[in-house]
């Protein structure tokens, strides 16, 4: 068994068998955040029989800006209203859509899940490790691969393209094997940058570094064709993914997003080091401002502790420290902590990677491609939503190349490495149960709370509906709001398209108008307990008059 388990198909298809099974703890009507827009997206092509993907919008003639659009953050792009962020995701999902609905699509992610953990194993040959496998089972099931890899993300799928344009340039460093390395790597990383805003960043500094190391090298001629030929590769794709956009949208969505980015990179030198600091170390249990310390602390004290374990005479202090770093990990479990935001603190063979890198050359290499991107990212990077994600997904990439390393320096120390894979499966197993309770979660409180309300409903919380997306109704006069201010709004929008009540969806013990536009706010609460990540939502009724 264990060498059926080497042949790569049959290792690919028990990986890819893992991740169906554990794909179907989650439940595919809640999705957290984007995912459950892209679902809507495929929804409604399919239930229209249309090939643009416009989610629509019942209330534009009453609201032609799209404030109040039901799946929050969704833009007007052209005459579409589009819910995406890349395309080519998307129309790769479509045929899945109509055979298998929302279980089938998750086929990409899972698919590009495998292919990081087959880049793993040939980065891990490339360091000259015999244990080529152990970094394929790692990746795919012991780092934050597993968890992207059960969700509609396109995260894995962006990871696996950049692993393998690190590959093409490692070999270029590393064997001088120049030939068409350049156009490949550049347009590796433009299909990834279709999908992962970061993926720039990561082109940018990953071809720099080579350049740099292959001009000390005084290898002239690897430095010309590398350069332009990745040049040449990544602009031909971006350019061809504008123009898809064009055709589709009639403008580049992916362009403006990137703009967006760009524009707020470097804004608020306090809030940017608060986020740094969250995507490398918070662990989410204890004061935003104390939470990454603690976190940090916990990984240092844990990578000591397997450091410790390599020596048969320090392993009694190494175990100790093991044991306190977990400790860390179990009052936070204790303390009802979900999500892991730090990269580090979700992905221990990424930390025990940073520690590791600098003994080999080679291992250098990929330690500097690993930290250069991470400072641009720090800098650019989204700056909402910083806590309640997993692993610091921005920074992927730099967390599985440490991981890779990790892996490859410690697979030979029997005890060292089996409680440091340990120490991740465990920590990857918390992100898996989280997003399948969340997933359930977010079905049952959408479930409950429209089987009580009326036809016409307004959600004070941004992601009710965009999470319930896999079940969205573009007819429905559903709305969204984020303040008191858009619900005066929404409440104008009902009554102009001719509702005579209206439901609010909020916080349990939101403090709710008693009038708007019209309207009265009436007895009879209705809340649905023990659902979101606060007590429970409530459905409060208006009626007109």
């Amino acid at each position: 068994m264990r060498r059926a388990l080497t042949r790569p198909l049959v290792a690919g298809l028990v990986l890819l068998g893992v991740y169906g099974a554990l794909a179907f703890t989650l439940a595919p009507s809640g999705e957290v955040a984007d995912v459950g827009g892209k679902l809507a997206t495929l929804r409604v092509m399919d239930e229209r029989g249309q090939r643009t993907p416009d989610v629509g919008y019942w209330a534009e003639n009453l609201d032609p800006d799209g404030t109040l659009h039901p799946l929050a953050f969704t833009a007007r792009v052209g005459d579409t209203w589009a819910q995406v962020t890349t395309l080519p995701m998307l129309y790769a999902a479509i045929p899945l859509w109509e055979v298998g609905g929302a279980r089938l699509v998750v086929l990409l992610p899972m698919l590009g899940g495998l292919a990081c953990a087959l880049a793993a194993r040939v980065l891990a040959r490339r360091l000259g490790s015999r244990h080529e496998w152990a970094a394929f089972w790692a990746i795919g099931l012991a780092t934050p691969v597993l968890v992207y890899s059960l969700s509609f993300w396109e995260h894995t799928i962006g990871l696996a393209l950049m692993l393998w344009a690190v590959i093409v340039l490692f070999d270029v460093v590393e064997r001088r094997s120049v030939r068409c390395a350049g156009p490949v790597a550049g347009a590796l990383f433009g299909l990834a940058a279709t999908m992962r805003t970061e993926a720039l960043v990561y082109a940018a500094t990953t071809v720099g570094v080579v350049v740099v190391v292959l001009a000390f090298a005084r290898a002239w001629r690897a430095v010309v064709l590398t350069a332009a030929g990745f040049a040449l590769g990544f602009v031909v794709v971006l350019g061809a993914n504008q123009l898809f956009e064009r055709a589709v949208l009639g403008a580049g969505s992916r362009s403006a997003r990137v703009a967006g980015i760009a524009g707020g990179a470097g804004n608020g030198v306090h809030n940017r080091l608060d986020l740094a600091a969250t995507t490398a170390t918070a662990l989410n249990g204890f004061s935003a401002s104390f939470d990454w310390i603690v976190g940090a602390v916990a990984l240092g004290v844990f990578c000591l502790g397997v450091w410790l374990l390599r020596s048969p005479a320090r392993r009694l202090t190494g175990a100790v420290l093991v044991a306190l770093a977990a400790l860390v990990y179990l009052l936070v479990a204790h303390g009802g902590a979900w999500w892991i935001p730090g990269l580090l603190s979700a992905s221990p063979l990424a930390a025990l990677g940073l520690v590791f890198t600098w003994r080999r050359s080679s291992t250098r290499l990929l330690g500097v491609l690993a930290l250069a991107p991470v400072p641009l990212v720090w800098a650019s990077q989204f700056s909402g939503t910083m806590r309640p994600q997993w692993g610091g997904r921005y920074l992927f990439v730099s967390g599985a190349l440490l991981a890779i390393v990790a892996i490859v320096e410690l697979v030979g120390s029997t005890i060292a490495w089996h409680v440091a894979l340990a120490a991740a499966v465990l920590v990857t197993a918390w992100g898996v149960a989280f997003v399948a309770y969340r997933s359930h979660d977010i079905a049952d409180g959408s479930e409950q709370v429209l089987a009580v309300s009326d036809a016409a409903v307004v959600s004070l919380d941004l992601h009710f509906f965009r999470e319930h997306g896999a079940a969205f109704n573009p007819s429905a006069r559903w709305l969204s709001a984020e303040s008191t201010v858009e619900l005066r709004k929404a409440a104008k929008v009902f009554a102009g398209a001719g509702d005579d009540r209206f439901t609010v969806v909020a916080p349990a013990g939101s403090r709710l108008p008693s009038t708007l536009h019209g309207y009265r706010r009436v007895s009879g609460v209705l809340i649905a307990r023990d659902i979101r990540p606060y007590e429970g939502i409530e459905a409060v009724r208006y009626t007109a008059g």
